[in-house]
């Protein structure tokens, strides 16, 4: 597999490289190519046999001719660095245990492998070495500059690049790419750490150590005042909203009051009752779910209808099919008893007429009831049961 680690000048490629690849691969028993300015004495004598550092091309470069026929010397230096030749490439080792090839490490591949002029022979190489089980790792600062159709072979891209911008010069941001032109598929940010240093060189044109010009006014952005206020801001939000005593959006609706309080509220169970004459056989029955009534008909104990001493309430009205259907609670000293509908009123003798949407009316011989939408919370049973029978009607006095 072809492997790219793109980064500008100190981004982090020497530094990825040697921590990430090129130890793991010695660790492996994996042999290593490279011509990076590694420092073998750091290393153990088991990898140190595994490394071969290249700092010349291997074989004679083929010979360039430019106009008229003439041999083109212009880019002969170019054949001369390691890995621009095709004896560069096709080493005979293979691992003990897995058979696979080494490991070819090229530093700076632009130089050896450039975009116009890159040897046929080693392209072929590129093209076909896959065969050999070998895999290649290029280091670059731009893959405009490689040989075109060497890039075209890229599976993964590995992007540096240096934490300067976010005011940290410890570490170097990473990207991985699917191919060069493909999508970001991970991006994270690595520490330096400094057991790894000694293993390689970053400076090959001088022997002494030197630190680099850093951007010491670039001020991280967690430590800049419009972040710090804004988690000043959220701090003090969180800490109003869990200590107000007011309303908090963020804790749940009130409950509703206790059984109790509901019992010995004077508001009627729901049902308001039409005006019947105080002659009409069955007047009393029809005031028995009226505000302020008596003792008697708060407790149900007044006859003259089927559902005498319960209250009636609307909890909907809908229309199937050209059929007002209407749905019912029953209720008894402040809670539910059970649910019913406008079919079983009527079932039980009740006419039923729609006044509006949240008042229906029931009359029963003489008896008239207004029941309204002011159904009760509170239920008697843990869960609302449906009347399945018609009810039989209580005989009337008399």
């Amino acid at each position: 597999m072809i492997n790219l680690l793109l980064g500008a000048p100190g981004g982090g490629k020497s530094y990825e490289a040697v921590a990430y690849h090129v130890i793991p691969a010695l660790a492996s028993g994996r042999k290593v190519i490279t011509n990076l300015p590694l420092v073998l004495d750091q290393f153990p004598p088991e990898q140190r046999a595994l490394l071969e550092i290249r700092s010349h091309a291997l074989g004679k470069p083929e010979a360039r001719r430019g106009a008229f026929g003439l041999v083109d010397d212009a880019d002969s230096e170019v054949y001369r660095r390691p890995f621009s030749t095709g004896e560069c490439y096709g080493d005979t080792w293979r691992h003990p245990d897995n058979g696979a090839g080494p490991l070819y490490v090229i530093d700076e591949v632009h130089m050896c492998l450039p975009r116009e002029g890159t040897q046929r022979k080693v392209r072929e190489w590129y093209s076909m070495h896959r065969h050999e089980l070998a895999d290649v790792l290029l280091i670059t600062q731009s893959h405009g500059k490689v040989c075109k159709d060497i890039v075209d072979l890229v599976q993964v891209c590995y992007r540096v690049r240096k934490a300067t911008a976010f005011g940290s010069n410890n570490g170097y941001i990473r990207k991985v790419v699917d191919g060069v032109r493909g999508d970001v598929v991970n991006t994270g940010v690595r520490k330096y750490d400094s057991k790894y240093f000694r293993f390689y060189r970053s400076h090959t044109k001088t022997s002494q150590a030197g630190a680099e010009l850093t951007a010491n006014d670039i001020v991280p952005l967690w430590r800049r005042w419009p972040f710090i206020g804004f988690g000043i801001c959220m701090v003090l939000l969180v800490v109003i909203l869990t200590t107000s005593k007011s309303v908090n959006p963020l804790k749940g609706a009130p409950r509703d009051k206790p059984l109790a309080a509901q019992r010995n509220a004077t508001a009627s169970p729901g049902v308001v009752p039409a005006v019947a004459p105080a002659s009409a056989p069955g007047a009393r029955a029809g005031n028995e779910h009226a505000p302020g009534d008596g003792q008697s008909a708060r407790n149900g104990q007044v006859s003259g209808h089927p559902f005498a001493g319960l209250g009636i309430h609307v909890t909907g009205i809908a229309t199937m099919h050209g059929r007002m259907v209407v749905a019912l609670v029953m209720s008894q000293n402040g809670q539910r008893v059970f649910v019913s509908n406008s079919e079983q009123m009527q079932e039980a003798g009740y006419k039923v007429t729609r006044l509006n949407d949240c008042a229906v009316k029931f009359k029963y011989d003489q008896v008239e009831l207004v029941a309204l939408c002011d159904a009760p919370q509170v239920a008697a049973v843990p869960a609302d049961g449906v009347m399945n029978q018609k009810p039989v009607p209580q005989a009337s006095e008399g």
